[in-house]
């Protein structure tokens, strides 16, 4: 359908404002905001929380998490409530290597910096339609909400609980991770995603010297070997369950028997039922002694735990379908086609979806090569999305009067 006169009018001021909404990203890629660094998402919320309250939002930070406060801002209190969900915590450290934001000399169209994609340019478009939604009055009697979690990177321990509690407020939810790109005016948005769970296990054994005394120890990493090849085994492809060792620690010397070691496991299942299995299973290889037990008196101790609460599926609904064929029908509007896409990797969106709210993913922008020193953003993804959420959000509030 073509785009209303007024809805033109939108898009026409998203386009002039394109080159704000760069300087914006731009400011926000040189905040670092490293998860476990504090005073950087701090500064990160500040920034987000100033820019929304010059635009008439309602705010509130919630000091419950190390990692720094998570913000929400409201405008409108009535039906329907729309929750966009984004958040201010990245992956990269201080010290890491990728520094700075900088526009790619070898194809300008793409802007390189730690987190540009993942997800500060979706905060650029979330904040930024945010606040023409509100300038043009376009809510009419519904609700907006903006959620930002402040340690979605880490699976969100802190953060689970507010975006349960305000999921169940709303009656749809979408976030703005990043879209992928498959051609000229082709980009993807994200209706279902894999749910995920990580543990650790740690092993005490039996610290000796590795000459003198090789035959008084137990050797944690030969147990940490041996719960390596089993939990790996685990791996069932064509269900769609995969677990990965990823961290591996193990003693303090060449020359001593390790008397600790620790895995960290990160697993993903297309269901419950199957998180539910491989948890299962994971706990037993966890808990299990594969070494021969040399001494009389002393075994490999074994515990396991869990590193978050294990994130659900995020499975599309009716209510979630028929958001993202209205989505889908926007960007076609817009020019762009937009593809559903399904994803291995979890987000907070797992978190509202199991909470009961519709929820749609991948809205952010378009980008790739995330959490690492390549990352780069699609600039006009940045005015695209924002035309593509203003002129959602419009319809989804004009379709309550109707």
């Amino acid at each position: 359908m073509p785009l209303s006169p007024l809805e033109l009018e939108l898009v026409q001021i998203i386009r002039q404002e394109a080159p704000s909404y760069v300087e914006n990203l731009r400011r926000l890629v040189e905040i670092s905001s490293f998860t476990d660094d504090a005073a950087g998402v701090d500064r990160m919320a500040q920034t987000c929380l100033q820019q929304l309250s010059e635009a008439g939002f309602d705010l509130r930070l919630k000091h419950i998490s190390p990692a720094g406060p998570h913000l929400i801002a409201t405008r409108g209190k009535g039906e329907p409530r729309l929750l966009l969900l984004g958040h201010t915590d990245t992956v990269y450290p201080k010290e890491h290597a990728l520094s700075g934001f900088w526009r790619d000399s070898f194809d300008p169209g793409q802007l390189r910096g730690p987190g540009v994609t993942d997800m500060k340019g979706g905060l650029v478009v979330m904040m930024a339609a945010a606040r023409i939604l509100v300038e043009r009055d376009l809510l009419g009697q519904g609700g907006l909400s903006i959620l930002l979690c402040a340690d979605e990177e880490t699976g969100a321990p802190t953060g689970r609980s507010l975006l349960l509690d305000e999921a169940r407020r709303h009656d749809l939810c979408l976030v703005f991770e990043t879209g992928s790109r498959l051609g000229p005016h082709q980009t993807t948005f994200v209706t279902e995603r894999k749910g995920s769970a990580r543990f650790s296990i740690e092993i005490a054994g039996v610290e000796a010297h590795a000459g003198a005394k090789k035959e008084m120890g137990l050797s944690a990493a030969e147990e940490a070997a041996h719960k390596i090849i089993a939990l790996e085994a685990l791996n069932d492809f064509e269900r769609g369950t995969t677990v990965n060792v990823g961290l591996v620690q193990a003693g303090s010397a060449a020359n001593t028997v390790p008397g600790s070691a620790e895995l960290q496991v990160d697993c993903r299942f297309k269901s419950a039922e199957a998180g539910r299995e491989v948890e299962s299973l994971i706990r037993e290889i966890a808990t299990r002694t594969h070494i021969e037990n040399r001494l009389e008196s002393t075994r490999p101790v074994c515990s396991v735990r869990s590193l978050f609460e294990p994130h659900l599926p995020l499975l599309a609904t009716k209510e979630s379908r028929r958001a993202a064929a209205q989505l889908v029908q926007c960007s076609a509007d817009l020019g762009v086609e937009l593809t559903e896409e399904y994803r291995g990797g979890a987000s907070d969106g797992n978190t509202t979806s199991e909470a009961g709210c519709p929820t749609v993913d991948g809205l952010g922008t378009v980008g790739g090569k995330i959490h690492s020193e390549g990352e780069w953003v699609e600039a006009e993804s940045l005015a695209d999305r924002t035309a593509l959420l203003a002129v959602f959000a419009k319809r989804f509030f004009e379709g309550a009067k109707s």
